[in-house]
């Protein structure tokens, strides 16, 4: 039996699985692009608003960091899409990261995955099943969202780019996903390697496009930065898109050489054993609850802290790209009426991220589910903890 028999099975078991979710994600990624490049060429009346604004963004560090730089402040798409665009490429690089996680990780450590290996189903079949989605919905969503840009009348090349800055994301987190999954052998320790990669590309990236010298190669040590480097509605370098091919192919094939290397169910990386003295430590629900969640609360925290100061220090120069009374009434509807204009700024990002609370407040409430259904719950229980108690130490 070939190591990939049973790839077509798992396939479309995966698709069955993420019929619902998968689609919606994709649709919510196109709907961000389009509909975020459609507002913003309804703020500016002429093309020399469009390039001033952009020469701002240039000008500032700040925003550069945050978004990148725009390859040609004279193109309409260019200032159109330089919010989302590398925004999108990290909810893409996720999703990537998300589906390979699902499919193989996950499975193995609930078991599932030896019940299927117990069929006509080859060892590399979980591993490539999974691979050949989150490269397929990067396609997908990619070739979408380049469609979308291009039906609103922005420059072809340009818009083909965009979706290639996507795509180049999603493959590079696919293979290191892949490589994450073989790792450790726990989906909470696979997502600690890949969300950590993740964020030292981000860094990378936004290091590399505000330096000057040497320092501005670490954009190309950044799966994130090499879309940077296509220079979408400018230079359009496509070549660049080589690199995250060639990656993926290097990461996937080191994926499939550490399969080979590990027993089912383990990882590469032992885990470490626990304190000796951890009874004192979770001596209450409250105490064990904060052990469960303090790994995700302080990951949010520096989020959060370095999105506040990224935001600070672009609200300092707001009123430097920010001069068109349209741009200014859009502000108001979203934040409110503030009496500056860096206020104003600060408010609508606020409600932004705010969103984000949100979800961090769903992810916390959905780990005692989680516990619940491993079984852990019902070992708490088992003492002489009561639901209620339980249930309000997570809330």
């Amino acid at each position: 039996m070939s190591g990939l028999t049973g790839t077509g099975a798992l396939l479309r078991l995966a698709l069955r699985r993420d019929r619902v979710v998968l689609p919606v994600c994709i649709v919510l990624l196109v709907l961000l692009a389009g509909g975020s490049a459609q507002a913003t060429l309804a703020l500016y009346a002429t093309p020399a608003e469009l390039t001033a604004a952009a020469e701002a963004v240039n000008a500032s560090p700040s925003i550069v960091a945050m978004f990148g730089p725009i390859a040609d402040p004279t193109n309409p798409g260019a200032i159109a899409s330089f919010k989302t665009v590398s925004l999108g490429a990290i909810f893409v690089a996720l999703l990537a990261y998300a589906l390979v996680r699902r499919h193989t990780r996950t499975e193995e450590e609930a078991g599932r995955t030896e019940l299927v290996g117990a069929a006509v189903v080859g060892r590399r079949a979980p591993l490539t099943a999974a691979v050949l989605l989150a490269i397929g919905a990067c396609l997908v969503t990619s070739i979408l969202v380049a469609v979308y840009l291009i039906g609103l009348g922005l420059d072809p090349a340009g818009s083909v780019g965009y979706g290639l800055y996507w795509l180049s994301a999603g493959l590079a987190f696919t293979g290191i996903s892949a490589v994450a999954a073989q790792l450790t052998q726990t989906a909470r320790g696979a997502s600690a390697w890949a969300l950590g990669a993740l964020g030292v590309a981000y860094v990378l990236r936004a290091i590399g496009a505000t330096s000057q010298g040497a320092a501005s190669v670490l954009t190309w040590l950044s799966p994130l930065g090499w879309g940077e480097k296509l220079e979408i509605y400018g230079g359009n370098r496509f070549v660049v898109f080589l690199i995250p091919v060639a990656f993926t192919i290097v990461t996937v094939g080191a994926a499939y050489a550490l399969r080979e290397r590990r027993d089912l169910g383990a990882g590469l990386v032992a885990g470490r054993g626990g304190p000796a003295r951890a009874a004192a430590s979770l001596s209450s629900p409250l105490a064990l609850a904060w052990r469960l969640q303090r790994g995700a609360f302080v990951g949010w925290l520096v989020a959060y802290a370095l999105l506040g100061f990224v935001l600070g220090a672009v609200a300092v120069n707001v009123g430097d790209f920010i001069n068109d009374p349209k741009v200014e009434d859009m502000l108001r509807q979203l934040g409110g009426n503030a009496s500056s204009l860096s206020d104003l700024y600060l408010a609508a990002e606020f409600n932004f991220l705010a969103i984000g609370a949100g979800a961090y407040g769903i992810s916390a409430a959905l780990r005692l589910r989680s516990e619940e259904v491993d079984g852990h719950s019902e070992q708490v229980l088992a003492t002489h903890t009561s639901r209620p108690a339980l249930l309000g130490s997570h809330a």
